[in-house]
């Protein structure tokens, strides 16, 4: 139309209402942009991706966006994401090994857990350093070499495991402190935590009588 455009004031017949300060950059376009322009333009990060797994009806060649097209591997959802991202596991059996590679997201089910198992191998590792925003929540971990591995300095947040019939539970090696919670630790040959304790769970080397320490057995690190 042609009445005129004034920028940071009313019309001026309308005494009073302007913007009073500065204006130092204005852009003018002739459509709306798109919510990726305007992320573009203002610098937002953009938005956290949610990767979906589904080993039964999924394939490593979808984009993972969507249960429809889920990704078939954990793995491979992980190593789709970035930083500040989900991978999100659909229950069933999950035959493989799983590594964070210092990624600062959370891999949980989406409902009832899924089953993890990587026989004779460590089935998930935290060896890059992850800090509290690598997120291990809501699985069964089972047969396997150690159910869980963190390493170099690595504190991720380990929640709502149940980890049994491994050769050894969760270690944690150089430095390394996991924060774990909220979990189930039984069976496991070897034993079931090495360099870290678990808060709020239940842990079968704390639980059960030590007939060689008349204090073994006594349950110390859970509580609700």
């Amino acid at each position: 139309n042609s009445r005129n455009l004034y920028i940071g004031r009313a019309d001026p017949s309308y005494a009073g209402y302007f913007f009073d300060g500065q204006i130092d950059d204005v852009r003018i376009y002739k459509r709306a942009l798109s919510a990726v322009e305007i992320r573009e333009l203002y610098g937002s990060p953009p938005p956290a991706a949610v990767y979906h797994i589904d080993g039964v009806a999924g394939n490593d060649s979808n984009d993972g966006l969507s249960r429809e097209t889920a990704f078939k591997t954990i793995q491979k959802g992980i190593d789709a994401s970035e930083d500040g991202d989900e991978v999100v596991v659909w229950p069933g059996l999950y035959q493989e090994a799983i590594n964070f590679k210092g990624k600062a997201i959370a891999v949980k089910s989406a409902a009832e857990p899924a089953v993890i198992e990587a026989a004779g191998m460590d089935a998930v590792t935290f060896h890059a350093g992850e800090g509290p925003g690598s997120v291990l929540k809501n699985f069964i971990i089972r047969n396997s070499g150690m159910a869980v591995s963190t390493n170099y300095g690595s504190s991720p947040t380990i929640r709502s495991l149940t980890i049994v019939n491994n050769d050894f539970g969760i270690g944690a090696y150089e430095d390394s402190d996991p924060n774990i919670s909220n979990c189930i630790i039984w069976d496991n040959k070897y034993g079931d935590l090495f360099g870290c304790e678990a808060r709020y769970s239940w842990v079968q080397q704390e639980l059960e009588p030590d007939l060689e320490d008349p204090n073994g057995g006594l349950v110390s690190h859970w509580a609700f």
